[in-house]
């Protein structure tokens, strides 16, 4: 065996073969697992082709919105957002679910649209315990549990039903 730590070194990756790192011969393929497989470019349709496919495991990875990858949005705890379709929501949902303050002009939505997303966003808010207020006729702020808010004589509203939209109360 060889005593000079290089050539270890070139034993241990491999190295030490003057023609070449491993050769197939090097390897006993009916004890490794290793199947050899021939591909060939010609398709013949009587015959099923099957292919071994062992999928990779799903890593559930977080929805991340162009603020967070644009501007940071972990460091903010205000979110101003003008929605401007009912997809919109999902992304609300994300801020919500962050236990950011969000608030929404609704103004580019209609009002069939606003009550469903603003409906949506109720469940988003009551599995939160989060709260909204409402600024004007179309404009609401999210405000989560962690967060105590005053706007002078406004309150608090607890989320359920969306209705009267547009109207002040």
């Amino acid at each position: 065996m060889n005593k000079n730590p290089i050539d270890k070194i070139k034993v241990l990756f491999g190295l030490d073969n003057p023609d070449g790192a491993g050769t197939d011969s090097d390897i006993n393929f009916e004890e490794s697992g290793i199947t050899d497989i021939e591909v060939s470019e010609d398709k013949i349709e009587s015959e099923p082709v099957i292919q071994n496919h062992v999928p990779k495991q799903k890593q559930k990875q977080k929805a991340v919105s162009s603020l967070e990858t644009e501007m940071g949005g972990n460091s903010y705890q205000t979110i101003f957002l003008d929605p401007k379709t009912y997809s919109d929501c999902k992304k609300i949902v994300d801020y919500i679910r962050a236990d950011k303050m969000v608030t929404l002009n609704l103004e580019y939505l209609d009002e069939q649209t606003a009550v469903r997303l603003m409906n949506f966003l109720s469940g988003a808010m009551t599995v939160k315990d989060a709260n909204y207020l409402m600024i004007s006729k179309k404009v609401f702020t999210v405000v989560p549990k962690s967060m105590k808010v005053y706007y002078e004589d406004k309150k608090i509203i607890s989320p359920k039903i969306f209705k009267g939209f547009g109207e002040e109360r």
